[in-house]
């Protein structure tokens, strides 16, 4: 009976082996003989597994999520990356690193620890997106949980964003994406299903038009409602709504209701104007306005269906809309407008009966 030691630096896993033997009479045995080493073992192979030794080595395992899974571009997402040691030996020179989405950058966090040693730190700097905190020794069953925030900048696009940290050990390599060890025990490795860490980011500006009169006569009026939303946490500046009237169809008059919003110049439409604009707003984070209006459609303005959107920018957004690179709805896509509900349709106007009673007598 032979012994054998296992270093500490190998890795959890079944390992095979397989002696093999030779004579004058027999030549080799096993696996690169003819004979096997077993009677139920087929010539030249190994199916038999009384010789494997399975090894328990360092582990280590990493799991990040977010506490913030919808956040409105301008503010503030926030993630927590947990590092177990579910094995029984220490696992040594931990490293955990995390590139964020292109438009996030690092805000502060923090770290604790549990059975665990920070041998060295190394805290990102505010701003970074490049993002690691030094070294730890995980003792069996210890755990190390870094909490942290990241700004979303006003300009990153609406949509989800996966992000997935990674972790490295002495004894274990790189685990997660990169790595051969998934990051939950249900993500197969170099695979990473899981959504509990994406972050969706919506607009920080929505723009939505409709009509109350979507049917009327020549020479009647027709009724608009603009509505503006800020559905994020930052205060939008220098917000200006305009919108060109379909020919034929002249401003008369209107009304703005705002709520979470400050008018910071007014500029409203005079009678008989087509291009309409009513100043310049800031709207805080979760504040709306609303512009009522309605307008003259001249008696010579052809039957038809007339399609008017409305257009707003601002400082942080640029244009949104038709002309812009943000919908008017969120079932719009970019630079297109299929929806209706803002779409008027001029009918003709019932002529006019006369009312002359007289008669000739003969």
């Amino acid at each position: 009976m032979t012994a054998a030691d296992v270093t500490s630096s190998v890795r959890s896993g079944t390992y095979d082996n397989t002696a093999s033997g030779w004579s004058t009479q027999t030549g080799d045995i096993d696996d690169a003989g003819t004979v096997a080493q077993d009677a139920d073992t087929p010539s030249g192979e190994d199916p038999e597994y009384d010789e494997d030794v399975t090894v328990i080595g360092a582990q280590l395992t990493i799991d990040k999520d977010t506490t913030t899974p919808t956040v409105g571009a301008g503010g503030v997402a926030t993630y927590a990356i947990a590092l177990h040691n579910p094995g029984t030996i220490t696992t040594t020179g931990v490293v955990v690193t995390d590139t964020v989405p292109l438009g996030f950058t690092y805000a502060g966090g923090s770290a604790a620890e549990s059975s665990a040693n920070c041998t060295s730190t190394s805290d990102p700097s505010v701003g970074e997106r490049d993002l690691d905190w030094g070294t730890w020794d995980i003792y069996p069953g210890g755990r190390v949980t870094i909490t942290f925030g990241c700004n979303v900048a006003t300009s990153v696009t609406p949509g989800t964003y996966e992000n997935t940290a990674l972790a490295e050990s002495v004894e274990t390599g790189m685990i997660d994406h990169s790595g051969p060890t998934g990051q939950d025990a249900d993500t197969p490795a170099g695979e990473d299903p899981e959504e509990d860490e994406d972050v969706t980011v919506t607009s920080i500006l929505n723009i939505d038009k409709d009509t109350s009169t979507p049917m009327v006569e020549q020479g009647g009026v027709a009724t608009y409602t603009i509505a503006l939303t800020n559905p994020g946490s930052v205060t939008v500046t220098n917000v200006v709504v305009t919108d060109t009237l379909p020919s034929g169809f002249t401003y008369a008059s209107g009304s703005v209701v705002a709520s979470g919003a400050a008018r910071t110049s007014t500029s409203n439409p005079s009678v008989g104007d087509s291009t309409l604009y009513w100043g310049t707003w800031d709207v805080g984070g979760g504040g709306a306005f609303t512009i009522t209006f309605s307008t003259n459609v001249a008696t010579t303005t052809p039957v038809g269906s007339y399609d008017n959107t409305a257009q707003a920018a601002s400082s942080e957004t640029g244009y949104i809309d038709d002309e812009g690179t943000l919908a008017q709805d969120s079932s719009t896509p970019p630079g297109q407008d299929p929806e209706t509900d803002e779409d008027v349709t001029v009918i003709a106007r019932p002529p006019v009966r006369s009312t002359d009673k007289s008669s000739s007598r003969g």
